[in-house]
Formats: C-alpha cells, sequence, structure tokens
C-alpha cells in the first residue's frame, strides 16, 4: 500500500507543477505580486508543537514535582489504586505563593497605569484644576489688598522715625557724663586688686617650703619605720629559735607541761633556765622592738597626713592668686571696655540720627515697591490661571500611541507573570497522570524532593526518523528533475528517502512515585529543545494515526524527559502521552503524529499569519482606509499556528493588506530543511516551491517531518 503512495503523490505534484507553470511562465527574472485585503478578526489564537512517534502499549509512569521542595502532604501508599487527576502529594507552598502575590500587585500596578493613560483627566483631577484656577483668581484679590496695605504704612514710618532721632540726641549727653564717673571708679579698684594679688603670692611661696619640709619627714619616717620593721622580724626569728630551743631540750613552755623528751629522762634544769631565759629576753626584745615600730608608724602617717594636705592649700593659695590676676584683669578690662562704651555710646546716638534720616527714606522705598509686588503678583496670578487652563487642556488630550502600546503592553506581561505564578503555585501539588497502581514512593513528609517533572518511561523503545532529498533543475516552460521525474518552470521534483533506525533509552533519576497497572495505548514522541519548553504534564494533545480514517484521538501529556538525547549534535526531548480514547483499528506499532496545544488565547484581536511586517524598530501592518495604505505600528502578543494576536494599533473590523509572495519565472534552487532530513528543489524559495522550503519529499514534508522518505 505505502510503495504505490509516494508514486501518486509525484504523479499530483507533477501535475500540480505543469499548472503552476502556466500561471508564472513569463520573461526572466519577472516578479508576479498580488496583495489580498482581509478584516482584522476576533477568535481564538493558538499555537501549537507537534512530533511523530509509534503506538505502543502503556508502560509504567514515573511521576515527580516540577521543581523540588520539601514534602508537606503524602496523599498515597504503595499499593493503592488511583484515578487519573487524583493528589499524590505537595511540596511547600509559600515561596511560591509569595511570587504569585509579587506578580498580583504587578498586574495591579501596569493596570492602573494602563487606566491612567486611558483616562488621563479623571472627574477628580478636572475638580482639582478648578479649586487651582479658584485659587489664581484669589491670589489677584491678595495682591491689590497688599497694595493698599503699603501706602498705609508709609505715613505710619514717617513719625516712628522722627521720634528716633530724638532719643539719639539725648543718648550723646548721658554718654559724655557717664564717661567720667567710670574712669575714677575703675582705677581705685586696680589699685586694690595689685596688693591682694601681692600678699597672695607670698602666701603661696610658704606653702611651697613647707610641702617641702613635711614630704622630707615622710621620707625620714618612712626608713625609720622600714629599719624597725627588720628589727621586729628579726627579734621574731630569734624567739622562733629559743622556743624551738627550748622544746628540743623537753623544757615546760610557759603554758606547762613538757611537749616533748627523750626515753631516757628529762633535761638538766639548768639547761631548761638557760632555755626560759633565752625565749623571755627574744619576747621582751620583740615587744619593745614592736611598740617602737608602731610609734614610727603613727608618726609616718602624721607627716602623711600633712603631705596630702599641703597640695590642697598651696591650690587654694594658689587660686587666690588666680583669682587676684583675673580680678585685675578685669578692673584693667572694665576701664578700657568703660571708656569705649561711652565713647561708643555717643558715636551710636549719632549714628541713631543718620539712621533714623536712611530709614525714612528706606521705607518710602519699601513701600513703593511692597506697591510694585502686590502688582506683580496680580500679573503672575494671571499668567498661572493660563499656565493651569493650558494644562487642563493637554491632561484631556488623548494618549500618545506609543505611551498607550507601552502600557498594556506591561499589563500583557504582567498578567503572562501572574498565569506563570499561578502555574508554579499549582505544581506544588502532583496529581496522577493516569489511573493506575502506586507501585513506589520515594521520601516521606518533611524530607525534600527531587523535582524536574515527570520522568521518562522504566522501559526502553525504538524510534525512527527517515532523512531525504530531492533535487531539480530548469528553466523556462520546461525542466527536467535528477531523479525519476520532468517538470516546469514551477518546479515539479522527485524524492530518494532513506531511512535509519535508532535505539534510544530512557534516563532518569528515582521517581518520588511510580505508577504501573496502567492500561490502553502511549505515543512517544520527540520534540525539538525550542519547543520542549513549551511543554508541561497535564497538557491536552491530538494523535492522529496515519493508517487510520479520521484517527484522531484524544490524549494528554504524562510524563517530558528531564534530560535530552543528542544525536548529530541535535538536542530533543522525549514526551509520553496516554491516549484517552479508543477507535478501532488502532493498534500498538502504528506512526501517529501528536499535536499539542502550547498557548491558546480566546477572543483575542488577530491578523492571519503573514500580514505583520517590521518598520521603526518594531512590528507594523498595513492598514487599508478609504482605499489608502498606512503602515501602523502594532503591539503583538501570541504569535499561533495560523494568525497572530495584535494588543494594540488596530480595532476589529479594520482593514488589513497582506502582500502575497513574489514569484519568478527564472531558473532558482530552493532548500528546506525538515526535522530529519534536508531537500533542494527548483523553485521560488518565498513561494516554496516543490522541492523547497515548502517540501517536497525531501524537504519539509515526508522525510522532513518524520514519514515515508525511505519509501
Amino acid at each position: 500500500m505505502w510503495k504505490s503512495w509516494p508514486n501518486r503523490v509525484i504523479a499530483i505534484l507533477i501535475i500540480v507543477g505543469v499548472g503552476l507553470s502556466l500561471t508564472f511562465i513569463g520573461p526572466p527574472s519577472q516578479a508576479v505580486t498580488r496583495a489580498r485585503d482581509v478584516a482584522v478578526a476576533t477568535g481564538v489564537v493558538q499555537s501549537t508543537v507537534s512530533a511523530t512517534g509509534n503506538l505502543q502499549p502503556a508502560q509504567t509512569v514515573n511521576v515527580n514535582f516540577v521543581t523540588g521542595g520539601v514534602l508537606t502532604g503524602l496523599d498515597v501508599k504503595v499499593g493503592q489504586h488511583v484515578t487519573q487527576g487524583q493528589l499524590l502529594g505537595s511540596i511547600d507552598r509559600k515561596d511560591a505563593q509569595t511570587a504569585l502575590t509579587t506578580a498580583q500587585a504587578n498586574l495591579t500596578s501596569a493596570q492602573a497605569h494602563l487606566l491612567q493613560i486611558e483616562q488621563p483627566l479623571t472627574p477628580t483631577a478636572a475638580a482639582q484644576n478648578a479649586v487651582a484656577v479658584g485659587a489664581n483668581r484669589a491670589s489677584i484679590t491678595t495682591a491689590e489688598h497688599g497694595v493698599t496695605e503699603a501706602r498705609a504704612s508709609a505715613a505710619s514710618d514717617a513719625k516712628s522715625q522722627a521720634n528716633t532721632v530724638k532719643q539719639a540726641q539725648d543718648g550723646v549727653s548721658n554718654a559724655q557724663a557717664s564717661e567720667q564717673v567710670d574712669a575714677k571708679t575703675m582705677a581705685t579698684a586696680i589699685s586694690q586688686a595689685q596688693a591682694q594679688l601681692t600678699t597672695d603670692q607670698n602666701q603661696v611661696t610658704a606653702d611651697t617650703n613647707q610641702q617641702a619640709a613635711d614630704q622630707a619627714s615622710v621620707t625620714g619616717d618612712t626608713n625609720q619605720a622600714n629599719a624597725d620593721q627588720a628589727t621586729v622580724n628579726s627579734d621574731q626569728s630569734a624567739l622562733t629559735s629559743a622556743q624551738s630551743t627550748q622544746l628540743a631540750d623537753g623544757c615546760p613552755t610557759s603554758g606547762g607541761g613538757s611537749s616533748g623528751g627523750s626515753s631516757s629522762g628529762s633535761t638538766a634544769p639548768a639547761a631548761c633556765t638557760a632555755d626560759d631565759l633565752a625565749v623571755n629576753q627574744a619576747q621582751s626584745r620583740l615587744t619593745s622592738d614592736s611598740s617602737k615600730l608602731s610609734s614610727d608608724k603613727s608618726t609616718l602617717a602624721a607627716d602623711q597626713s600633712k603631705v596630702a594636705a599641703d597640695p590642697g592649700k598651696i591650690a587654694a593659695d594658689g587660686a587666690k592668686v588666680t583669682q587676684d590676676g583675673n580680678t585685675i584683669t578685669n578692673a584693667t578690662n572694665s576701664q578700657a571696655s568703660g571708656t569705649l562704651k561711652d565713647k561708643q555710646s555717643v558715636q551710636s546716638a549719632e549714628n541713631q540720627l543718620t539712621n533714623a534720616k536712611t530709614a525714612q527714606a528706606a521705607a518710602k522705598l519699601k513701600d513703593d515697591q511692597s506697591i510694585t509686588q502686590a502688582e506683580s503678583q496680580v500679573t503672575q496670578a494671571d499668567q498661572q490661571l493660563a499656565s493651569t487652563e493650558a494644562g487642563n487642556a493637554v491632561k484631556a488630550a488623548p494618549p500618545q500611541p506609543g505611551d498607550l502600546a507601552a502600557a498594556q503592553t506591561s499589563v500583557e506581561t504582567a498578567q503572562v507573570s501572574v498565569e506563570e505564578a499561578e502555574q508554579t503555585l499549582s505544581e506544588t501539588d502532583v496529581r496522577a497522570p493516569v489511573t493506575g497502581t502506586i507501585a513506589s514512593i520515594d521520601g516521606s513528609v518533611g524530607q525534600t524532593v527531587a523535582g524536574g517533572g515527570s520522568a521518562s518511561s522504566s522501559s526502553s523503545g525504538s524510534s525512527t526518523s527517515s532523512s531525504g532529498t530531492g533535487a531539480g533543475t530548469g528553466s523556462g516552460a520546461s525542466a527536467t528533475g535528477t531523479g525519476s521525474g520532468t517538470g516546469s518552470a514551477a518546479t515539479t521534483s522527485t524524492t530518494a528517502g532513506s531511512s535509519s533506525t535508532g535505539s534510544s533509552s530512557s534516563s532518569s533519576s528515582t521517581a518520588f512515585v511510580t505508577i504501573d497497572g496502567v492500561e490502553g495505548l502511549q505515543l512517544k514522541g520527540s520534540f525539538a529543545e525550542t519547543d520542549a519548553t513549551k511543554l508541561k504534564v497535564g497538557q491536552l494533545a491530538t494523535v492522529t494515526v496515519n493508517a487510520v480514517p479520521n484517527g484522531e484521538l484524544a490524549a494528554r501529556l504524562i510524563e517530558i524527559d528531564p534530560v535530552g538525547t543528542v544525536a548529530s549534535s541535535v538536542v530533543t526531548f522525549n514526551a509520553l502521552f496516554q491516549i484517552t480514547q479508543t477507535e478501532a483499528g488502532v493498534k500498538p506499532g502504528m506512526s501517529a503524529s501528536v499535536k499539542v496545544i502550547v498557548q491558546s488565547v480566546p477572543d483575542a484581536v488577530n491578523v492571519p499569519s503573514g500580514a505583520l511586517g517590521r518598520g521603526g524598530g518594531g512590528q507594523t501592518l498595513t492598514v487599508l482606509k478609504n482605499g489608502k495604505t498606512s503602515v501602523v505600528p502594532v503591539v503583538v502578543g501570541v504569535q499561533g499556528d495560523t494568525s497572530d494576536q495584535i494588543l494594540s494599533g488596530v480595532s476589529a473590523g479594520d482593514e488589513v493588506q497582506i502582500a502575497a509572495p513574489s514569484f519568478s519565472t527564472s531558473t532558482s534552487t530552493a532548500t528546506g530543511t525538515g526535522r530529519t532530513g534536508a531537500a533542494t528543489g527548483l523553485g521560488a524559495a518565498a513561494a516554496g516551491g516543490l522541492g523547497g522550503a515548502a517540501g517536497g519529499f525531501g524537504g519539509g514534508g515526508f522525510a522532513g517531518g518524520g514519514g515515508r522518505g525511505g519509501g
């Protein structure tokens, strides 16, 4: 069946190529461009990723948290039967909740900023502006009152300055009389202070001499006390020695009885008499010398008290000398300052007279300035009123397109952040992706469990990829293709494909939960690393079985390999899908493709893919209005498979123009690369010639898509 199928397709492509050649034949290098007009629509914008693979019996499923954390809940046990969607366990959600709260606050702030741009002049702001206008008018009235008050102040100032002149003249006479009295008083005070200074200086000298004598006495007393102490120490040693001899001789001590003796009898009385005498003499010397030491220490203490008191007396008398000097200095200063003060008083009175006259002129100038200032304030209030009204007009103007677009983009970005934070929060719970039985659990409440999403299945499998090439050359109205096909200038290509089978085995870290006893069929697909980043466990998918008519089956993503597979420097990630419905004739081993919806926006303003252009550093649309076109900058949201979401710049119902691709009738070669193969064919690359990027069998067609390139 499959051997004849590619031949049929080749025949169809040859027919299509002939038709295209009839349409686009023309002079060499002649471009044909046709634009079409479409209306901006509202609907679902959807982005998908796809892969191919083979159906296989259900396998054991390893389940992990998306990210690691401390396990706070374990809701199943080994051997328990679970159904799809049942809660298996939870990790600490504090950080995820905090991130969600922050994202929600940022969204609220962005929405408020957008509202401010959309409605720049709120009723409250308008009321505030009206208040400002009223305040400006009140300022005019206040300034006019200031002019009247300044004129009244001038008359009052003239009377006050005349009284000041008379007071200054009286002050000159009083200052001259005071000068003579002050000179006599200060001279007497200086003479008395000098006499007292001489007396106090003599007393300080006497105090210093007495301190030296007292210090000498203390030195002598100290030396004598030290000598007495040495004598007492010697007497004590002698007494101790005599007592030791007395005890050694077995003589009775002053306490009575004998403290010792030999076994042969007591010591002779003559020896004891001598010992008693020696002890008594030593005791007498010790008592006498101790008494002398005590007396000398008393003398030393008395002399030390004198020495201690001497600095205080010297300091007190020195303070008197200092005070006497200060008194003389103060008296001298007072004499000088008194004389200066009297002269200054006369000069001050004369200055006050001059100042009074000057103040009279200054008061008049000040009053004139006050009037001028009040009039200036009236002018300023008029200008402020005009400025406020102009500002109100600016605030009431519609927002600038760039500001509005930026604010809308901020809201959209903040909304995405909230959705991502909500997703992260939901991922603190892990649920059963399929129905089955708990085979193992790795972890307990309080332990830290690893993340990485659902791991690869525990079994290994094989995947088939194919690659192919297609080539053709042609010019004018006919062409001969390399291989087995002939075509026209619009391109017909044939494909030679080869298939290869490789083996890949899954690898993963220990799963948090392993589920076995899974029923039904599964599909393992290999996704490019850029597509794999968009996949999440639980996403819905559609599996199309090539061999079964109407063979579209619902499926759910249950596992994603945490580690990619590298083949020929290309990184891919395997994903496992559980097929959730059945269809007659579907069997394990059949080839199939899977399409996963990774992003979907309902009720989105959108345009067909290909309508967007670029200009001014951003993306644009060509808008058609009243028969004329204009390029409008737009903010783009989700870019889907067949349409692109427009956040701002155009509205639903607007007409936009889409430029058709340019076709050339000259000879050209296009190269396309599929998932695992590449092809070269004839045709314009922009138009996607049959063997080019639009994919003959060796390009984006069967070989590139993992199809029948091997024939």
